[in-house]
């Protein structure tokens, strides 16, 4: 119920404009090539930026121990 909860307490709460989201949908679905993913509100850029920098950040951590997976042949 706590999830409920909360979701119910956002809702109607966010600061994008619906209106303005489905304009953009109707854009993208009328590219030639549309993403496969998008981010729609400055909350989400953020949101992404963090998680590639943080994905970005495990690729480094790991790279010599996935790297040494190569085969010696």
């Amino acid at each position: 119920m706590a999830r409920r909860e909360h979701f119910d307490k956002r809702n109607h709460g966010q600061p994008g404009d619906p209106a303005k989201l489905g304009k953009v949908f109707v854009h993208l679905s009328r590219l030639e090539n549309p993403p496969v993913s998008f981010l729609a509100g400055p909350d989400a850029i953020q949101w992404g930026e963090t998680a590639v920098e943080n994905r970005k950040a495990l690729i480094e951590a790991y790279r010599e121990l996935s790297a040494s997976t190569d085969g010696d042949w």
